[in-house]
């Protein structure tokens, strides 16, 4: 399993968003969540990213266990939000060295990685016109 998930509770305001969660996710998978505003999808990825602490339970990915700020395991998702937060600070290549940096990149495979980036890019933008 790529993911699991065992009875992770997370109340938020008083209300319990998460309520012993138990859960696996097949490596390999596409996986998402669907539900209504406040049912716990968003949280849930922020526990799995190790954005926000579980109040009770343990979550692996990749058979590592998420620790609460820190990224290790993040090298093994893919995690695209629902509201994507941009920085308008940082120019793109800044930003694809931040997140490099996030799942423990090297400066060196950093530099590469955004180079292959803006050619892969730029050869597509030229096929459009």
């Amino acid at each position: 399993m790529c993911w699991r998930y065992r009875a992770c509770q997370k109340p938020l305001g008083g209300q319990k968003i998460i309520d012993h969660l138990d859960m696996a996710v097949p490596e390999g998978s596409v996986f998402g969540f669907i539900g209504q505003n406040g049912a716990g999808k968003t949280t849930t990825m922020k526990m799995v990213l190790g954005l926000l602490r579980p109040d009770q339970g343990e979550i692996h990915v990749c058979n590592e266990s998420v620790r609460f700020g820190q990224t290790k395991t993040n090298q093994y998702i893919g995690y695209l939000p629902d509201v994507p937060e941009f920085y308008d600070y940082m120019t793109p290549a800044r930003y694809l060295a931040l997140c490099g940096q996030i799942i423990g990149l090297s400066r060196r495979r950093r530099s590469r990685e955004t180079r292959s980036f803006f050619l892969w890019w730029a050869w597509g933008t030229s096929k459009r016109r």
